[in-house]
């Protein structure tokens, strides 16, 4: 997500997070690695780290084996939809 691009957070992402299921965010610090931080929903990797990836995809794989495999969803995801984002925008205009 958003390569070199500290300040995006693609749509796309929401889209991912609305799943429910763990996402493997490739990306570096920013918004996108923040948000993800924020909401707990997965993992961030640095793409320039393949072992890392192995291993993150192989832990990610037995929890699924196991049925220990869990996404978020809840709160933090109606509080992102995006009448709630607007009640938020308008309630610090007025």
């Amino acid at each position: 997500f958003a390569q070199d691009q500290p300040l995006q957070i693609p749509g796309k992402f929401y889209d991912y997070l609305a799943v429910g299921k763990p996402i493997i965010a490739f990306t570096g610090e920013g918004a996108t690695a923040d948000l993800a931080k924020q909401v707990d929903c997965g993992i961030i990797i640095d793409s320039k780290d393949p072992a890392v990836i192995g291993k993150k995809v192989a832990d990610l794989y037995r929890q699924f084996e196991e049925g220990t495999l869990a996404g978020k969803s809840g709160k933090i995801l109606v509080e992102l939809t995006k009448p709630a984002l607007t009640r938020k925008l308008m309630a610090g205009i007025s």
